[in-house]
């Protein structure tokens, strides 16, 4: 786990554009940013996925722009509808052989990691990425789970 308790995460605004996650995730070497609005509240995440490839030209089909015109908010998974999240009471005993069964058997290669306060709110302590424990563990890497029909035809491209 990218544990933000030892590591700041990325973050980038709703509103930048694709071109400027893009170069912020090359400079930083990453895959993925967090979205964030002023008060440093999460709103999603943004992938190197997401900003690349057909998600970003099926939306701007969907939404009838130019996919330059996107931003970031356009294409991130959002927070509440989307992103798998994880207690870190659930995982802190979690062997990594689990980790990874459970983002291949969610279709996801991110997942937020909470903890709660003494409210019971959420707060955001880190992030598991499937393709970073690949890497890190010296094992090939999973390719994306096709979603769609047109994610499919897609990648028999390559």
């Amino acid at each position: 786990m990218t544990d933000f308790q030892h590591m700041t995460p990325i973050t980038i605004a709703r509103d930048a554009s694709l071109d400027d996650a893009n170069k912020i995730m090359a400079l930083c070497h990453v895959h993925y940013l967090l979205v964030a609005d002023g008060q440093r509240q999460l709103q999603g995440i943004v992938t190197e996925a997401g900003t690349r490839g057909h998600r970003p030209l099926a939306i701007a089909h969907t939404m009838g722009v130019r996919p330059g015109e996107l931003v970031v908010g356009d294409v991130m998974i959002k927070q509440h509808d989307e992103v798998e999240v994880m207690h870190l009471r659930d995982v802190h005993t979690a062997r990594v052989g689990n980790v990874v069964a459970t983002l291949k058997e969610l279709g996801t290669p991110y997942c937020l990691v909470v903890d709660h306060d003494e409210e019971d709110n959420h707060i955001l302590c880190g992030i598991f990425s499937l393709s970073r424990i690949e890497r890190e563990m010296g094992l090939a890497q999973s390719a994306e789970i096709a979603q769609t029909f047109s994610q499919v035809v897609s990648s028999l491209g390559h």
